[in-house]
């Protein structure tokens, strides 16, 4: 089976060993919607998350997306808050037109998947801190401060089990979190309804 892929615009911790938080959190939100049958590690097989250290290098991934997206479709997930102007865009310019912009560059536009952050990394913890992930102030601070370490803290903190009603909180507020996770079940098991 070809795995999945995901790009994600954020960037790993230094010595990780290929352990990426956001991805397991967005991980642990497929397995929210595939249902308790769903076993992680096969989730987890199946799909393979790259931090790219920042938007011009998924933007340059986009130019070989079939390559890229293997038999599956290529999704990105990029922050929302200055993609127009790494683009050349006016600063207002919807989000439709930045997908179409983006697709413009893709090699296979029709197997590209575009999401957004809103606004960027650090609203996706305020919003975790909003919804009330397990993590004590200062932390929380550092991650805000754009500490990595503390960052993935805040983020592995959102993938335990007793976390579904925060991950469940921040779809809410980050619906193209959600609908990267939904595209990503899809993909995974088709047929199986994302949950509500």
């Amino acid at each position: 089976m070809t795995p999945v892929t995901v790009l994600y615009e954020d960037s790993a911790a230094s010595g990780s060993n290929g352990h990426f938080p956001l991805h397991d959190m967005v991980m642990r939100m497929v397995q929210d919607d595939a249902g308790p049958e769903a076993e992680t590690w096969r989730l987890r097989q199946a799909t393979q998350g790259f931090p790219r250290k920042g938007v011009d290098n998924v933007l340059a991934d986009v130019r070989r997306t079939s390559m890229r997206a293997g038999r599956h479709r290529l999704l990105i997930l990029i922050d929302r808050d200055r993609i127009a102007r790494h683009l050349k865009l006016d600063a207002y310019a919807s989000d439709d037109q930045v997908v179409a912009a983006i697709r413009a560059r893709s090699d296979a536009p029709d197997r590209l998947d575009v999401f957004f952050l809103y606004r960027n990394a650090e609203d996706v913890i305020r919003d975790l801190g909003v919804c009330g992930v397990d993590v004590d102030g200062a932390t929380l601070r550092s991650a805000l401060g754009k500490r990595v370490s503390d960052r993935d803290v805040v983020f592995t903190r959102a993938v335990l089990a007793g976390a579904t009603a925060v991950r469940h909180c921040l779809r809410q507020k980050q619906p193209g979190l959600d609908a990267l996770a939904k595209a990503i079940a899809a993909l995974l098991a088709p047929g199986v309804p994302p949950s509500a």
